[in-house]
């Protein structure tokens, strides 16, 4: 029913540009600024915004919740972060980025090699009940769009 699912195919949004160090548009680096502001990296970048859009943005509540959203709202701490149903791998690779230790859980077989192929990173093929992992390992865990298409979400 999703093998086409928009998040097993590859994707070209500024998070997935900057992990693979491809060209960014304006407002992508905008986008990368504010996420740097969040994170408290000192990400640097050709030609980013000045500091004083940034900082004005910034002000924004709806701008904060929004680029917190792209790191599932997690503090910009470092650790252990399992995200279940990775699809293409963005996400982690973005969490990665920034300085997580990263690993999916993704059943689809195409969106594994996509994950492996294009970013380097771990990923377990299966789901929460048939992928073994060891208690206590990570530190965050996250599942994006993942509730929505489970036979039966309350088991």
């Amino acid at each position: 029913m999703y093998r086409t699912y928009y998040t097993h195919q590859e994707s070209n949004d500024w998070a997935s540009k900057v992990v693979t160090d491809k060209p960014l548009g304006y407002i992508e680096r905008l986008q990368l600024a504010l996420f740097a502001k969040h994170s408290r990296l000192d990400l640097v970048h050709k030609s980013m915004p000045p500091p004083i859009l940034v900082n004005l943005l910034w002000t924004l509540p709806i701008i904060r919740d929004i680029v917190k959203g792209r790191s599932g709202w997690l503090e910009p701490q470092r650790g252990n972060l399992l995200d279940v149903g990775c699809g293409n791998g963005d996400f982690l690779a973005l969490m990665d980025y920034i300085g997580w230790d990263v690993t999916g859980i993704e059943p689809d077989v195409q969106a594994c090699q996509i994950v492996r192929d294009r970013f380097q990173l771990s990923v377990l093929q299966g789901t929460l009940e048939t992928v073994r992992l060891e208690p206590r390992t990570f530190d965050a865990i996250t599942a994006f769009h993942v509730i929505e298409h489970m036979e039966r979400p309350l088991k």
